[in-house]
C-alpha cells in the first residue's frame, strides 16, 4: 500500500488539487481558478452533486466523495449525447475523482482518473503533475 505524504522518506503521494482540498493529506493547493466551484457546463443537478462531493473532500471524507464523483461520471455519459456538457467540464470531475482516489492511496484508480481526465482536456496541467508523480512513486517502489 502507498504511503501518503509523511515523514517515512518514500516518494510522497501529494496530490496537486488546486487549493479545494488544503487540509487532505494527499493534496496541495495550484489549480488555478477551480477551487470551491464547479465546472460551468454541467447541468444544475451535476454541479450541486460536485459542490457536495467536494465538500466531502474537504472535510477528508474521501471515501464518501467518490462514488458522488463516479455517479456524476455516469450521468453524464448519458446525457453528454444529449446536452451540451463540455469535454472539459466532464475532465474535471475525472481530475477530482483523481485527487480523491490518491488521496485514498488508490494509486491504479488515481492514474487512470487523471488519464481520462487530461486526454478529455490536455489543458489540466495539473493532471499530467499528479500523473508524474504517481509514475514516479511507482518506479521507487518496484
Amino acid at each position: 500500500n502507498p504511503q501518503s505524504a509523511g515523514g517515512s522518506g518514500e516518494q510522497s503521494l501529494q496530490a496537486v488539487s488546486g487549493g479545494a482540498y488544503p487540509e487532505s493529506p494527499g493534496a496541495a493547493s495550484s489549480w488555478d481558478g477551480a477551487e470551491q466551484t464547479s465546472p460551468g457546463s454541467l447541468p444544475r443537478w451535476a454541479q450541486e452533486a460536485f459542490q457536495h462531493a467536494q465538500l466531502c473532500c474537504e472535510q477528508q471524507r474521501f471515501s464518501e466523495a467518490v462514488p458522488l464523483f463516479r455517479r456524476i461520471l455516469r450521468a453524464l455519459e448519458d446525457e453528454r449525447q444529449e446536452e451540451d456538457v463540455s469535454r472539459s467540464a466532464v475532465a474535471e470531475v475525472w481530475a477530482h475523482l483523481g485527487v480523491a482516489m490518491q488521496s485514498l492511496d488508490r494509486v491504479a484508480e488515481a492514474v487512470e482518473s487523471y488519464q481520462k481526465a487530461a486526454s478529455l482536456d490536455p489543458s489540466l496541467h495539473v493532471c499530467f503533475a499528479n500523473l508524474a508523480t504517481l509514475h514516479a512513486y511507482l518506479q521507487e517502489r518496484d
